[in-house]
């Protein structure tokens, strides 16, 4: 499979986005995260496994990673 714009910035911002994701979605653990390794596929097979309401569940965690991803984009913009 392609990887998607979602998985590079993932694969980029990975430490930061553990922080993110255990911030937005507290049941994620280092071990899940571990696991996951930057993967956005898994982290979607996690987060329905984990929530329930997977479909608003997937439309609201794409939504926030993105707004969060663009505001690391910026950051690492203005440093250039």
């Amino acid at each position: 499979m392609k990887p998607t714009h979602t998985d590079n910035r993932m694969q980029a911002y990975w430490t930061e986005t553990c922080a993110f994701i255990k911030e937005n979605w507290p049941k994620f653990t280092d071990i899940e995260l571990n696991q996951i390794d930057a993967n956005y596929d898994r982290f979607l097979v996690y987060l329905k496994e984990m929530y329930n309401n997977f479909p608003k569940n997937e439309a609201i965690a794409r939504e926030k990673l993105q707004k969060f991803y663009n505001t690391l984009d910026e950051k690492q913009f203005q440093k250039k």
